[in-house]
């Protein structure tokens, strides 16, 4: 049983292609649509090289067609930046469907995990210390159930944030290496 591969090639000045392969050998070739319906950045059409409308617009098809619209209309600003832009501008480009798939979810990994520590350290700041270990997974535990990401994520995230707030552990709980540098640094950010 062969497996159909789908691969985006960039042709300049602002041509895509969508490549099926099949163990290896071009089966199809159609052209890729920008995506007018759901977000309108480059009448022109596509671009690469830069972080304008036409990578944009390019961002917004390249995830449609890799993934699903609604998180094409979520992400595509980010993806423009990480992918996108940094292509060649004046040569030709491949992208897999993997390589937009795995770009989008490090952009849902970096987003899920700024959710966290921002809830970690609000709690975090909210509570008697030195914060024993007890309530440190009471706050896990929380931030789970409320953003109901993965437990790995809620933990880098939490520990991000200890260690942001310049918290220690120790056997008694953690405790503030420099209690006003921390709520300093804190207050300063929330403004």
């Amino acid at each position: 049983m062969s497996q159909v591969e789908k691969a985006y090639l960039g042709s300049p000045p602002n041509d895509v292609f969508v490549v099926l392969r099949s163990n290896g050998k071009k089966v199809g070739r159609t052209t890729l649509k920008p995506r007018f319906d759901l977000r309108r950045h480059s009448p022109s059409g596509f671009a690469w090289g830069y972080g304008g409308s036409g990578p944009a617009q390019l961002a917004l098809a390249l995830i449609a067609d890799a993934v699903d619209d609604e998180t094409a209309v979520r992400y595509y600003h980010q993806l423009k930046f990480r992918l996108i832009a940094r292509l060649p501008g004046d040569r030709p480009f491949e992208l897999t469907t993997g390589d937009v798939y795995s770009a989008v979810r490090e952009i849902e990994l970096e987003e899920a995990l700024a959710q966290c520590k921002l809830r970690a350290r609000s709690a975090i700041l909210r509570m008697p210390l030195p914060l024993s270990k007890d309530a440190a997974d009471e706050i896990i535990a929380l931030i789970r159930l409320h953003t109901g990401h993965p437990p790995h994520v809620v933990e880098q995230a939490f520990n991000s944030a200890l260690q942001e707030l310049q918290l220690q552990v120790h056997d008694d709980g953690y405790t503030l290496e420099d209690l006003n540098l921390g709520l300093d640094r804190t207050l300063e950010e929330d403004r």
